[in-house]
């Protein structure tokens, strides 16, 4: 609305499955004589995260509400609450900027806020972070307007973190992540997020370490229209970066979790705004996986640059015995000659991680920063040595039908050594030439190897990947 807009009786800001649900921005005076309303579809029977987009709403009927304390103070609970998840009765009043819980028992369903006028003009949401905690710092709060509301400016606010966190749903409850610095995100749900939160979405920000309260505007100017077609109460998004960027997945076969890395020049190693904390799902079924920087478990891991063997411990949770898988998911911006190397240091072995490759193994209830870790090496460093230009053999080297490294040479001066090495160096297995075709008669798991003839000091090396 712009100017003046006066509404004679009732004004109801619609919302279904095929059309989405009805915006509006207020640049002038909206007056309205009867009774405003505001929808939001739900499409199936799970946990919602609301917030309310009117001056004075209540809870509707048909659902049942929790709000999350973050000092976990709430007693004499009964039912579903806990000390951190008070319930909430309906008809009770929803503050401005708070995000709730509203759990909708079967079917799909269409939740009606009424009571007051449509939220504007700026926000102020008061924070707490309280030691010792289960989510220390973690905040529940919501979009308090019936339009899109940018958050980019709160990368500026050094009382909270860089970053917001959605809670979401495939077949489990999982998180997704959203660094505000750099505009990286995970997308555990299958779904991508921005720096727009859709209306009447609820979202988590978090205190800063050190903090004990902090104080968060949400400014009425950052209000603006949907910026992609599929960015509504946690739908998919866009992401045109142009940072070197990789996104791991570990899955059970059923539930599966995310961690990024990524480079950006104006990041450091250390923890920065251009990381953001993993929350973790607290579910033995989920496994999990993340990053560090110092102390700080993260989701999102910005890093200043590649450098030469950077090695980053890469940590893994589960609660149950089961087999699991570790791919990339998405590797984008990387140099050419970029490898990106997952190392199991309690079976010692190695894997080149690429679009089609993955890493199985089997675990136990652990939850472990030492066992994986990720090494991202340029070409020159994985080949490590040279073939001398004028002295070289002429090798092939390939899988043959048997799933065997062969290697044939066109000129036979004599016999020699071939000796298979990991891209770290490590001596695999030896044996000696046989002619114009050697086979090694070894046995060897997915992952890059280098494999090196010498004959009367005529060296040559080659790589090969294995699937």
């Amino acid at each position: 609305a712009s100017g003046t807009l006066a509404v004679n009786g009732n004004l109801i800001l619609k919302s279904d499955a095929s059309n989405g649900t009805a915006t509006v921005i207020d640049n002038g005076t909206l007056a309205v004589s009867g009774t405003t309303s505001v929808e939001q579809y739900l499409s199936s029977a799970r946990n919602w995260y609301i917030s309310s987009p009117l001056s004075s709403a209540t809870a509707p009927t048909g659902y049942t509400y929790f709000q999350y304390n973050e000092p976990g103070d709430n007693t004499g609970y009964s039912g579903s609450a806990t000390a951190y998840w008070k319930s909430v009765s309906v008809g009770d009043g929803l503050s401005i900027g708070r995000g709730y819980l509203a759990q909708l028992a079967s079917g799909t369903s269409t939740l009606t806020f009424t009571g007051g006028s449509l939220n504007t003009g700026d926000k102020t949401l008061s924070l707490t972070r309280t030691a010792g905690k289960d989510k220390e710092g973690f905040n529940l709060v919501g979009n308090p307007y019936p339009s899109y509301l940018n958050i980019a400016d709160l990368v500026s606010n050094t009382d909270i973190v860089s970053s917001y966190w959605y809670r979401s749903k495939t077949t489990s409850y999982i998180f997704d992540t959203y660094n505000i610095t750099s505009s990286v995100y995970t997308s555990n749900s299958g779904m991508a997020v921005t720096a727009n939160i859709p209306p009447m979405q609820a979202f988590w920000l978090r205190v800063a370490s050190g903090k004990s309260a902090a104080s968060v505007v949400l400014k009425n100017a950052n209000r603006g229209q949907q910026d992609n077609s599929n960015n509504k109460f946690r739908a998919p998004a866009t992401n045109s970066s142009t940072q070197q960027l990789l996104r791991l997945q570990v899955s059970n076969g059923t539930n599966s979790d995310e961690a990024v890395v990524y480079f950006n020049p104006n990041a450091s190693d250390g923890y920065d705004t251009y990381d953001s904390e993993k929350m973790s799902n607290n579910n033995v079924a989920i496994p999990e996986i993340y990053t560090m920087a110092g102390n700080e478990n993260l989701v999102i891991n910005g890093l200043n640059a590649i450098g030469t063997d950077k090695e980053l411990a890469l940590g893994f949770t589960t609660g149950e015995t089961n087999t699991f898988t570790i791919k990339a998911t998405e590797i984008s911006n990387f140099d050419a000659d970029t490898r990106i190397i997952l190392k199991d240091k309690l079976l010692n072995t190695e894997q080149e991680l690429t679009s089609d490759t993955n890493y199985s193994f089997s675990s136990d209830p652990v939850s472990t920063a030492s066992r994986f870790s990720i090494v991202f090496k340029s070409a020159s460093a994985i080949n490590g040595i040279t073939d001398n230009a004028d002295n070289k053999l002429a090798l092939n080297v390939f899988r043959d039908i048997n799933g065997h490294i062969t290697i044939t040479r066109s000129d036979v001066i004599g016999e020699g050594i071939v000796t298979v090495c990991n891209v770290f160096g490590q001596k695999l297995t030896e044996c000696s030439t046989t002619g114009t075709t050697t086979v090694v008669n070894h046995s060897f798991l997915p992952g890059v190897y280098m494999v090196t003839m010498n004959v009367s000091g005529r060296v040559a090396t080659k790589k090969i990947i294995l699937n």
